[in-house]
């Protein structure tokens, strides 16, 4: 085996750990959501939680839990009939210089008017989040979560002046009521 055949069988192994990786997170993603939709009121988390390493039987981790995400203010309606994608590059231009976790952008989304009939919406946002950085490079994830890029910017804001465009032709031609 030549050492570029190696890095091709080990490139693939890599995939194959990041999928199941995935497929377990959007598992844990659903159970998470499942159990802050019935949980009453805005509960108090803990910050922390205590953990056995694997393979250890010493000391215990420290693992940091993050609070129940909590949607942006946001004006009702503002992201209306628009696709999450576009919902998306208009919410993190709104928050240009933030970083946005994607439970925070899906419930940001769904107070804003975005509708779905999904079952699990932080998925789908998921998703659409990375399609966006992975094809269009228009956002770029870091520990933190999603932040837009200038690629995302000079898109929102193309897209946003031909809806202005669009939206303003459509008035100049409805009939007013007399």
């Amino acid at each position: 085996m030549s050492s570029l055949e190696h890095y091709y069988a080990v490139l693939a192994d890599l995939r194959e750990k990041r999928n199941q990786l995935e497929k377990e997170i959007a598992g844990i993603t659903s159970a998470i959501g499942a159990i802050e939709r019935i949980m009453p009121g805005q509960p108090s988390a803990p910050s922390a939680v205590n953990v056995a390493p694997v393979g250890s039987r010493s000391a215990l981790a420290t693992i940091p839990i993050e609070p129940p995400a909590i949607a942006l203010p946001v004006t009702s309606g503002v992201y209306a009939n628009m696709s999450v994608r576009w919902a998306c590059l208009a919410l993190l231009s709104e928050h240009p210089n933030e970083t946005l976790s994607t439970s925070v952008i899906a419930k940001t989304l769904l107070a804003g008017g975005v509708t779905t009939n999904g079952r699990n919406f932080n998925g789908n946002v998921s998703a659409v989040l990375s399609n966006m950085s992975r094809e269009r490079n228009e956002v770029e994830t870091t520990s933190e979560g999603w932040k837009i890029t200038e690629q995302g910017k000079s898109a929102w804001s193309y897209i946003s002046a031909k809806r202005d465009a669009q939206m303003g032709a459509q008035m100049e031609i409805a009939p007013t009521a007399s």
